[in-house]
């Protein structure tokens, strides 16, 4: 599912075990973004790509209150473990790429992408496969984060931030360019929180660019972080800046987009 493979298998073995501790906040705002967005419909098939250990699949299937499990696609061994405990979720290994080159997989109604596509290695053959083979009436969601962020890193690992994140730009410009309707809009994720607790997400890498970090690196941060920006404070407001592309074959998701507040 990666560009770099080796490196994001490594990090998400690594990370398995705290994973969903680590990224509860992000989770949980996440999926009101989510279900912002999309209105799902009780019936719904629902593919999560990219989904981990399944804790966004299983909250976005609470929440909307779907009959049908959602089938979570992932190429990590360790969070698939997780994601096959977790109530309305089904685990399935296999890239993104190689999920969407078969014809056969295109029965959903739903489709997310969320905080992944940056590692997928393909996504020029995937947008024109979801241009052959996406069906009239289902949209594909992907949520990605701008390179410029407000969430509070120490510098070392704001500079890896900005390297790691997708080109959102290109991607719309090729799934227009095959022809696919894509509607694009910038949401907020607002996560309050102590400053210890976002100290540990940190030092649990939360994010993948953060692997790269070694556990001094980390440190050294952190006392930047409270040398320069948190001293005299206990709780902090953690802004997440996301950008949200809703992607469809024709006009039936301008619906679901204007009906977003539906669970909200």
């Amino acid at each position: 599912m990666a560009a770099n493979s080796m490196f994001t298998s490594e990090h998400y073995s690594e990370t398995a075990h705290v994973f969903n501790e680590s990224n509860s906040e992000t989770h949980e705002g996440a999926a009101k973004v989510v279900l912002g967005i999309i209105r799902f419909d009780e019936n719904d098939f629902v593919v999560d790509i990219g989904g981990g250990t399944g804790s966004l699949a299983q909250a976005i299937h609470r929440e909307a209150r779907l009959k049908n499990n959602i089938l979570c696609v992932d190429t990590s061994e360790p969070m698939l473990a997780l994601a096959g405990e977790k109530y309305g979720v089904t685990p399935l290994q296999s890239t993104a790429e190689e999920f969407f080159s078969h014809k056969e997989n295109y029965t959903f109604d739903k489709a997310f992408i969320i905080f992944s596509i940056h590692h997928f290695s393909e996504t020029t053959l995937m947008f024109k496969k979801w241009a052959e083979w996406l069906r009239p009436g289902s949209v594909c969601l992907i949520l990605t984060r701008p390179p410029t962020t407000t969430l509070p890193f120490f510098r070392k690992a704001a500079s890896l931030f900005e390297k790691s994140t997708a080109d959102v730009p290109a991607m719309v410009d090729c799934l227009r360019h095959y022809g696919l309707k894509v509607d694009v809009s910038e949401e907020r994720m607002v996560l309050n929180m102590s400053k210890h607790r976002w100290y540990a997400m940190l030092r649990m890498r939360y994010m993948s660019h953060l692997h790269c970090l070694s556990d001094q690196d980390i440190e050294e941060g952190i006392v930047e972080l409270e040398r320069e920006r948190f001293f005299e404070k206990q709780n902090i407001t953690v802004i997440d800046n996301v950008t949200a592309i809703l992607v469809h074959k024709d006009g039936s998701a301008k619906e679901i987009w204007e009906n977003n507040s539906f669970y909200l």
